[in-house]
């Protein structure tokens, strides 16, 4: 993306404005898509021991210390996805300032070269989000199939 083009700088300046609201918005959606998921299946997996600790009738086979180690292993894994999506969210957060310095400074400039240093910083930023984003949709997968493996023991 070697790209140098004159440009206008009410144009710059506008897209530096539209890339520093847009941060907010990861924020949201990052925030939105880890906790409703990975914490809340974490939450979800504490009300299933605690209703295994007070049931009366339950089986015999079904008890904290059978549900416990492969419980504890399938939080880890939600309690991950969780901390990924946390630097996932810091990860666009800081793209998306980046671009909006790049888009500032081009409007200052009036010049676009993408060959500078806030954009190549925003690029990476970005890419690192997406894949701790991915990593923590994938977090999921497993944290759940222990859970499901922990009652079929």
């Amino acid at each position: 993306m070697s790209q140098n083009t004159e440009g206008n700088s009410e144009t710059f300046h506008k897209r530096a404005v539209e890339d520093y609201s847009q941060f907010s918005q990861h924020l949201r959606s990052c925030l939105q898509f880890t906790f409703a998921a990975n914490g809340g299946a974490a939450l979800a997996m504490l009300s299933c021991l605690t209703a295994v600790c007070t049931a009366k009738d339950l089986n015999p086979a079904i008890t904290v210390a059978s549900l416990l180690p492969r419980f504890a292993l399938s939080v880890a894994f939600f309690l991950g996805g969780v901390f990924c999506a946390v630097l996932s969210l810091f990860a666009f957060t800081v793209s998306k300032q980046y671009w909006g310095h790049f888009w500032e400074d081009n409007a200052l400039q009036e010049k676009v070269d993408f060959q500078k240093l806030f954009a190549q910083k925003g690029e990476r930023f970005s890419k690192a989000g997406f894949i701790l984003l991915v990593i923590s949709a994938i977090l999921f997968i497993p944290g759940s199939v222990m859970a499901v493996l922990a009652f079929l023991k």
